[in-house]
């Protein structure tokens, strides 16, 4: 069992709480709530008590779980769901359990840091009946007395008590045990372990004890008098430690956060004897990012090996395996997350799906910001982007091309070009430092690519040449902000939306159009624009434009929140009106009219929709399409076959487990194609070439001048234009 701050567990949905097979693969069988926080899905989990018939006692710093608001213990049944017998006392919101222990006749006393309220139930040292009522025979501690922070059962029922820098002990009724001298330290006292002798060690950030030195770890009797010949005048750990845990043979496990111990080099982890010497047979060489790693938690297996929780990890898993010696166990490596997010999500001519973002993982394969996966989801591993093992990117920007090289942006990592093997297309130049932000890449029919930035010395659109040098002879007129997305329309005049409130001199409220030439289109002038960010737009067949974003009143109504539709002249769509209650960041338009929008939003207008909506040409809700995200979406795509791609932070999609990726069915109905060779549905005829020698098609869509190329066919076909859906 893990618990924790985490939503997925080796690609599967999983809030706070999951069960690994011995080789860190995911337990299935075991399928538990969605615990949330104040911070949404994925409420901490920091204790976890087994009762004798197996059931699962869990607390931690969580408000309820499957979106009703309940603080308080849970029991899970030995599947992970919901035990409904179990009783539910009421904490306060901000209660957090911190350890809870369990005790034989299954009991249940839970401690850890409560609001101190007079109505609270939760007191920091609370028992339980093993039906989750209160043990109302147990003393109950006044409002703002007991913040605990550790806790160990002795074999008389006798409870060891941390609170803060204090160590004391409690009778097994509660009450304090005088025959026990109290230990004070200058630090607090971070874990304690009641040892096989029946002696008591405890650890911290403490430098002295009852006025004694010593170096973080520190030895007491079972009548609380210090044993100070343990680690006898050595100067112990550097730094924190976090966790305590002790062999068989006696020998004792520290970890946290120091580097050496008695001056000897021991990052994060350190193996002693039974004297508190170092065992020099135990050593862990610890190749991970520093400052991030604290090693928060251990636990000793049966066969002799260990298994570490880590605070915080950069680059390094957050949960693995060492041998009894020290070593790494390679064979395990779960991925355990929390982070991570797809900002982009499209599909390749051969039906393949590519994404980037902000993670480090896809199937549990290392992939930074970039993978690309099969039709089925499987990752495709032909793909291995250059950069995969360096330091972390957040890929932000991405389009292919027909030759099937990729260009990808980054945030504050400038543009690259990759072959379709993943490998560095060294004729690639990069027209961009290492500190610009890509927003958006848009392809020309010329094979030039325009390319919207975020930070960029001033220049936030810019066209750049087949190999990424800048076109110096297109000099746009310069918005002064952000470009977050580029439409090329199909006359090839551009627009362009973002964070800017000028085109050059002229005013433009964040959307703006220009000329083929970078020049501003005079014609299109909307009056006002949007009054804050607009992330995202897509062009109608009839020239309209729907733009989505954190804007709260568009050319002046305010009717119009976070959505809306201007005119091909840029004034407003009266037609069109809807409102969302957050910001969105996707929309894309079908062929069928309908209107597809991601983001954060939990309502559009009155209907409840999750970061995931559907529109009717009007703007009314398509109460037909249901699909709640559990978290933002930031990009729509829609694959040829009019599935629909969705990318972004959630990790489920109506309550399925889909971690930042997901494809939907697309029910809807298209319109027909009212031309021959219609390809894109944007009523005009695209130009398609057919090349015998290779069976490939070659489409330029005339809706956004984009080139597509298709393998179909065999050498000997003959091209018969015809309608051949409707």
């Amino acid at each position: 069992m893990i618990g924790g701050f985490f939503t997925s567990v080796n690609g599967r949905a999983s809030y706070a709480i999951s069960r690994l097979n011995i080789d860190g693969s995911s337990d299935i069988s075991f399928s538990a709530p969605d615990f949330f926080s104040s911070f949404g899905a994925g409420g901490r989990i920091l204790a976890i008590g087994i009762q004798s018939n197996g059931k699962i006692i869990v607390g931690g710093s969580f408000q309820g779980i499957d979106g009703i608001f309940s603080p308080g213990l849970r029991r899970l049944n030995t599947n992970g769901t919901i035990d409904t017998t179990f009783t539910i006392v009421p904490f306060q919101s901000t209660d957090t359990v911190l350890d809870i222990k369990i005790l034989p006749d299954d009991k249940i006393i839970a401690i850890g840091t409560p609001t101190f309220v007079p109505s609270g139930n939760f007191r920091g040292f609370t028992k339980f009946n093993a039906d989750g009522t209160l043990d109302t025979t147990f003393p109950v501690p006044s409002p703002g007395t007991v913040s605990a922070t550790g806790i160990e059962i002795q074999s008389d029922g006798k409870i060891l008590l941390v609170i803060s820098n204090i160590l004391r002990r409690h009778n097994n009724d509660g009450s304090i045990d005088s025959t026990f001298q109290s230990i004070s330290t200058n630090g607090n006292i971070l874990d304690l372990k009641l040892l096989s002798d029946s002696s008591i060690l405890i650890s911290g950030s403490f430098s002295m004890v009852n006025g004694f030195t010593q170096g973080r770890v520190s030895k007491v009797s079972n009548n609380g008098s210090l044993d100070l010949n343990f680690n006898l005048n050595s100067q112990g750990s550097d730094n924190s430690i976090e966790d305590i845990v002790e062999r068989p043979n006696g020998k004792i496990i520290l970890s946290g956060s120091f580097t050496t111990f008695n001056s000897i080099s021991r990052r994060n982890i350190v193996q002693l004897n039974a004297d508190g010497s170092v065992d020099t047979t135990f050593n862990f060489a610890n190749t991970y990012p520093t400052l991030e790693n604290i090693f928060r938690e251990s636990h000793l297996l049966s066969d002799g090996s260990i298994l570490i929780g880590i605070l915080s990890p950069s680059i390094a898993p957050n949960i693995f395996k060492l041998n009894i010696n020290g070593s790494l166990d390679t064979t395990f490596a779960p991925v355990v997350s929390r982070i991570g997010k797809v900002a982009k999500i499209m599909e390749q001519s051969d039906g393949k799906i590519l994404f980037g973002g902000s993670f480090d993982f896809t199937s549990n394969i290392r992939r930074n910001s970039f993978a690309r996966v099969n039709t089925n989801g499987f990752i495709d591993i032909a793909l291995l982007p250059f950069f995969n093992s360096t330091s972390n990117r957040t890929t932000n920007a991405l389009i292919t091309q027909s030759d099937g090289k990729i260009i990808l942006g980054f945030i504050t990592g400038g543009i690259t070009r990759l072959n379709s093997d993943g490998t560095q297309d060294t004729g690639f130049v990069s027209a961009f430092g290492a500190s610009s932000t890509i927003n958006d890449i848009v392809l020309l029919p010329s094979g030039k690519i325009l390319v919207g930035l975020g930070v960029n010395s001033g220049l936030m659109l810019v066209l750049l040449n087949t190999n990424g040098s800048i076109d110096s002879s297109f000099a746009a007129t310069q918005p002064n902000g952000i470009v977050n997305k580029i439409i090329v329309q199909p006359d090839g005049k551009i627009l362009i939306c973002g964070e800017f409130t000028q085109i050059g001199s002229t005013i433009r409220g964040r959307i703006a159009r220009l000329n083929s030439d970078g020049t501003l289109d005079s014609t299109f002038n909307p009056p006002g624009g949007a009054n804050n960010s607009v992330n995202d737009i897509d062009l109608q067949t009839d020239g309209k434009i729907i733009l989505v974003g954190q804007f709260t009143a568009l050319n002046g109504s305010n009717t119009r929140k976070s959505v809306g539709r201007l005119n091909s002249d840029g004034t407003l769509d009266t037609s069109f009106s809807q409102s969302t209650n957050a910001t969105l960041f996707a929309v894309k338009i079908q062929p069928n009219g309908k209107i597809l929008i991601g983001g954060s939003m939990d309502l559009v207008g009155n209907s409840i929709r999750k970061g995931l909506a559907q529109l009717n040409s009007d703007g009314s809700v398509d109460e037909t399409f249901t699909a709640n995200a559990s978290a933002t979406v930031f990009d729509i795509n829609l694959q040829t076959d009019g599935k629909i791609l969705v990318a972004g932070e959630f990790t489920r999609i109506n309550g399925v487990s889909s971690v930042r990726v997901a494809r939907l069915n697309n029910n809807q109905t298209s319109v027909t194609q009212a031309k021959q060779f219609d390809f894109d549905g944007d009523g005009k005829a695209d130009i398609a070439v057919y090349r015998p020698s290779n069976n490939n098609w070659y489409r330029l869509n005339s809706s956004n001048g984009s080139f597509v190329q298709l393998n179909f066919g065999i050498a000997a076909d003959q091209v018969a234009p015809a309608d051949f859906d409707n």
